[in-house]
């Protein structure tokens, strides 16, 4: 993320510490942020009902905050490197991946009656 960050910044035009940001450069507010959100998630939508498609685009922006970190390679140290959390615990809130237990492969053994 911070690599591609520090592409973006290298990009000609307007410049700003946000790396979502209004026009102007200054970061969006909750509720406008959340407008924005909830207007691209619409129009994603109805362009997947337009193709006949089931798929519900139900998901928050720290959903894909989540996925990200949870599908990224590595332990939970290189997880909070990647995302840039303060603390492992607020790492662990987001790697949602569920642990895959490796079962014992056993045969069914029939009872002699």
């Amino acid at each position: 993320m911070r690599r591609a960050i520090k592409l973006a910044r290298k990009l000609p035009g307007l410049s700003s510490f946000n790396v979502i940001h209004k026009a102007d450069g200054t970061r969006y507010s909750y509720d406008g942020f959340r407008y924005h959100w909830n207007l691209a998630k619409n129009k994603a939508q109805q362009e997947v009902d337009n193709k006949g498609l089931s798929i519900a685009l139900d998901f928050t922006f720290h959903d894909i905050k989540a996925k990200g970190i949870s599908h990224f390679e590595g332990n939970l140290s290189d997880k909070q490197e990647f995302s840039g959390h303060k603390t492992i615990t607020q790492t662990e809130i987001y790697d949602r991946k569920i642990r895959v237990v490796p079962t014992v492969n056993r045969k069914d053994k029939k009872h002699d009656s």
